[in-house]
């Protein structure tokens, strides 16, 4: 329909309805660009805040693990910090605690609780 007013003023040599015509479609073109760029800054929005959304998670979850962790670091040395008093005293190695078995148990393993957080990939 544009187009065949458009042809239609351009036949007729009406240059001030063929400006107003071009004028339409550059302003129609423009404010289509204008409403994209608005709708990509939103949609960017909306990708940060689920993004930190997901990070604050993460680090939630890596809080925890670091606390859990701190709580088994300081049981088995409190545990492994008690087994000489206990020798200090001549017991026998019967006499030992669960806790102190336990505490010699797990003393070998390496804390590591930090892993690769997903959100950052």
């Amino acid at each position: 329909m544009i187009l065949r007013r458009f042809m239609q003023h351009v036949r007729e040599q009406n240059w001030f309805a063929v400006g107003l015509d071009v004028l339409v479609v550059i302003v129609g073109i423009f404010l289509g660009f204008q409403v994209q760029a608005w709708y990509d800054k939103e949609q960017s929005k909306e990708n940060e805040i689920a993004y930190l959304n997901n990070l604050n998670e993460d680090f939630e979850t890596s809080i925890l693990m670091i606390n859990d962790s701190q709580v088994e670091r300081d049981f088995v040395e409190k545990g492994l910090a008690e087994i000489p008093n206990s020798y200090a005293g001549n017991k026998d190695i019967d006499e030992l605690s669960s806790i102190h078995c336990r505490a010699v148990s797990i003393s070998h393993k390496q804390a590591n609780p930090i892993s690769e957080l997903p959100a950052a990939r």
